[in-house]
């Protein structure tokens, strides 16, 4: 598996992707790198115990959710983003020096223009007995998490590529500790209460003791640089394999590496879409109108290696009269997702107008135990997601 992960994730002799130095390719009105076209998306997900086939619980991870907003840029200054540019650049950059005065390894920069991703979205964590309104000794601290996270992959004008390597670049600014994680559980809890006309699910008591409460919640960030892999073998059904390697340094500090791969028919290759935080896959440019529909499966393995996990850990002892120790948490996890997708996507070659809706159920989804002692489990959990993309032609200005 590792001999696999290095030749796709770090093999300089992957093609590279085209940069501003590379002479671009003639562009029609319906290339979505045309000047006048523009490619936009969203998406929503929902990660959920009530989701997963399988015995339902409500500890550990007990709720994900988020919205992203996403796109192509543009290759004029029209639609740069320098503000967003300039962190991921510096961070790319000192990768790749690093990679090259270390391992030896010479990969080439992120290609431009880019497509990214801003996602809106919050997480939590709870103990095995949330009825308890004390703090729960060995077992999992509450801890909730809101941010805002700014993804910078190829854009869609890479999609027609069966072999690519590329940097994933990612940052998070958010919070830790507010009391919104509480007001979210007790809603759903009651909305749940309501539908089942039963006393079951209980509002949860023990928020009081979560990771660095605070009223407003404490600031956090988070850098992740990710070197990806990925082939593809066309047919019916098609088989896309990705790995990728790279680390992360915030609230979560950890290096990490994943192998996922999908069977089915797909519109888009597979490295559109996230596993964690699905995106919809941008369509490429087609010369005539298109349309059909779209079913594969697909499984991630990803394991990661811990330094430091501030949703376990807190800042020392501020704000939090409960949290594990460092050599109370494990290095070593793992995470596995695997789950369909259905979607179906156009292309209206008269109109220059691409679309494409996908719905992802995630039936089961688990992550290995993440501290130690007697309390410490693996957990499932499921999830649903919907996204829909659409790729169109301006008219000039």
């Amino acid at each position: 598996m590792w001999d696999l992960l290095l030749s796709l994730a770090l093999d300089s002799s992957l093609p590279p992707l085209p940069t501003a130095t590379v002479a671009p390719m003639p562009r029609t009105s319906l290339d979505p790198r045309s000047a006048g076209a523009l490619a936009r998306g969203t998406s929503f997900y929902l990660d959920e115990d009530n989701f997963q086939f399988a015995p339902r619980t409500d500890q550990n991870y007990t709720l994900g959710t988020g919205f992203t907003w996403e796109g192509d840029e543009g290759s004029g200054d029209d639609d740069a983003h320098p503000l967003l540019d300039a962190p991921l650049d510096g961070f790319e950059a000192g990768a790749r020096w690093l990679g090259r005065t270390l391992l030896g390894i010479r990969t080439h920069g992120a290609p431009r223009p880019a497509h990214y991703a801003r996602t809106l979205f919050a997480t939590a964590f709870t103990p095995e007995h949330i009825e308890r309104a004390d703090i729960q000794y060995g077992d999992r601290p509450y801890a909730f998490l809101i941010g805002w996270t700014v993804r910078r992959t190829p854009d869609a004008s890479h999609a027609d590529r069966d072999r690519l390597a590329f940097w994933r670049s990612e940052a998070t600014l958010g919070t830790i500790g507010s009391p919104v994680g509480e007001v979210v559980q007790r809603s759903i809890h009651a909305a749940l209460r309501t539908l089942h006309g039963s006393d079951d699910p209980v509002d949860p008591a023990g928020w009081d003791h979560q990771i660095l409460d605070s009223r407003l919640g404490v600031p956090t960030a988070r850098y992740d640089l990710t070197r990806v892999g990925y082939r593809r073998w066309r047919g019916s059904p098609g088989v896309e394999l990705m790995a990728d390697a790279g680390a992360e340094l915030g609230y979560y500090t950890d290096a990490h590496s994943s192998l996922s791969a999908a069977l089915g028919w797909s519109a888009s290759p597979l490295w559109t879409f996230d596993m964690h935080m699905a995106h919809p896959g941008l369509l490429a440019g087609a010369p005539q109108r298109t349309s059909g529909f779209e079913a594969f499966a697909f499984a991630s393995l990803e394991g990661f290696a811990y330094g430091y996990n501030a949703l376990l850990q807190g800042y020392g002892d501020w704000r939090s009269d409960y949290r594990f120790s460092r050599r109370d948490i494990q290095t070593f996890t793992y995470e596995l997702r695997q789950g369909i997708v259905l979607g179906h996507h156009s292309v209206d070659a008269a109109s220059g107008r691409r679309r494409q809706l996908r719905l992802v159920l995630e039936p089961y989804a688990f992550r290995s135990r993440e501290f130690k002692g007697a309390l410490a489990r693996g957990h499932a959990w499921g999830g649903v997601r919907v996204l829909m993309s659409e790729t169109f032609d301006l008219a000039p200005r």
